[in-house]
């Protein structure tokens, strides 16, 4: 039996709807991923105008903020984390945290020995392969960043025995360390709570372009939000289309056959004509 032009609209219809419901509520997931990653970027981009901190291993980051500090120290160039990491476009690397050993200056109460942790950039997955792509000096520097709070405590904390480990560079399985992670990977208490994204160029050849990273995250995650409204549109607009232009045309009535030839008529045309009486 063939199926209706009615019941094909409201079947599609309700494909139509599933798919404009779905890709909508992607579109919006993705707006507010969008909105998160540009209050963040806000604050790198507001620090800018700030004048740096001098960092000491006493300085506590704030929780939200972000601001511009300036440090001076050793880099322990032996020990360095790899974080995982993944930037817009799907490109897989990790940040390379280590601890700068802070060398007080004059009239601080620090003392030597203890620690600015530090983010000197991001590698990507195959370089960081490469040992001569995370070597580095260790003479003593001064450096200038991004100073960032870290969460005092995380759901996935390293283990007391993966501390422990003596090889390094060590590689963690999440990107979001904590406060408590540093104190336990470096065994040191003497931890500035905070994280000194690095700025200062090390010709080291890591990206450092922390801004321009979350640019291009925002921008990714709104390319992705108007994909999923513009998929939603379109599947209404093709059903649409298919309910008002998709109708069948209507047959057009057939011209009613020619009557068949009767015996009698069809005699008489295939008999000669008469010749009628010949005149003598």
């Amino acid at each position: 039996m063939a199926v209706s032009h009615g019941l094909r609209v409201v079947a599609l219809g309700v494909v139509a709807l599933g798919v404009a419901a779905g890709s909508s509520w992607y579109g919006l997931q993705q707006q507010k991923l969008a909105a998160a990653s540009a209050a963040d970027l806000a604050l790198y981009e507001a620090a800018q105008g700030r004048t740096p901190l001098v960092l000491t291993s006493n300085t506590t980051a704030a929780e939200g903020e972000v601001d511009l500090g300036n440090v001076s120290g050793k880099l322990v160039v032996d020990q360095q984390l790899l974080v995982p990491r993944t930037l817009a476009g799907g490109r897989e690397g990790y940040d390379l945290w280590l601890a700068l050993s802070y060398t007080p200056g004059e009239g601080d109460a620090s003392e030597a020995g203890e620690f600015v942790i530090i983010n000197r950039g991001w590698i990507s997955a195959a370089d960081s392969r490469d040992p001569a792509k995370l070597g580095l000096s260790a003479a003593e520097t001064q450096l200038s960043g991004y100073w960032v709070s870290l969460p005092l405590a995380s759901d996935h904390e390293v283990s007391r025995e993966f501390c422990l480990e003596t090889t390094w560079p060590k590689t963690l399985g999440s990107p979001d360390p904590s406060f408590g992670d540093m104190k336990c990977l470096f065994n040191s208490q003497q931890i500035a709570q905070g994280l000194l994204m690095l700025s200062s160029d090390l010709g080291d050849g890591l990206d450092r372009d922390w801004v321009g990273q979350r640019q291009a995250v925002v921008k990714g995650f709104q390319t992705l939000s108007y994909a999923g409204f513009g998929a939603a549109a379109l599947a209404l607009l093709l059903w649409l289309g298919f309910a008002i232009f998709g109708k069948p045309k209507a047959a057009q009535p057939r011209a009613p056959a020619a009557a068949a030839p009767s015996a009698d008529s069809a005699q008489a045309k295939t008999q000669p004509a008469s010749l009628g009486k010949i005149q003598r």
